[in-house]
């Protein structure tokens, strides 16, 4: 009987030593938290590139289809999708449609002729008819899509003949 009463008061001694500090839990938990910023962190810094490939696709996309279409802005996605499907259903760096609709915002309320009339203001047209869905203003250094939609409405023949354009599909 005594061989169990002193091993029962180890094992509650032991508990009591194992018990965390207020101070400890505290430190416990702020590492825990840096841990997780840290990885969202990481995560948002690794879809700089896929956003900023999506809005020079998506602006790309747009251009392609008014090209086949006497300028025409897009009515949805349904019409853009349908445009992509012809240069085999993805964009040059591997964005499906879907892939394009989940990050990109497009106004397909525009009439492209307006579009024209804008005013610049800090090398940027004053319209966002192309944008992110995060909200964030990602894009590769000279393709912000705005701009990209605002030159090539501007003056087609030349902005065709730019690097900054990569045309989605064929155009015949």
């Amino acid at each position: 009987m005594t061989t169990q009463g002193t091993s029962l008061g180890k094992d509650f001694a032991a508990a009591r030593s194992f018990r965390f500090s207020i101070r400890t839990m505290l430190a416990v938990f702020v590492v825990i938290g840096l841990l997780l910023v840290g990885v969202r962190f990481v995560i948002g810094v690794l879809q700089v590139p896929r956003n900023a490939y999506a809005t020079w696709d998506g602006a790309c996309l747009v251009i392609d289809h008014m090209r086949r279409n006497n300028n025409e802005w897009p009515k949805d996605w349904k019409e853009l999708g349908a445009t992509l499907s012809i240069g085999g259903g993805v964009t040059r760096n591997g964005l499906t449609i879907e892939d394009l609709r989940q990050r990109l915002l497009i106004d397909f309320d525009v009439k492209s002729e307006n579009l024209t009339i804008a005013t610049i203001v800090n090398g940027r047209p004053d319209f966002r008819v192309i944008r992110l869905r995060n909200g964030n203003d990602t894009h590769w250094e000279h393709a912000e899509p705005n701009t990209l939609v605002y030159e090539y409405l501007k003056d087609p023949a030349e902005f065709l003949k730019g690097w900054n354009y990569h045309s989605q599909i064929p155009i015949p």
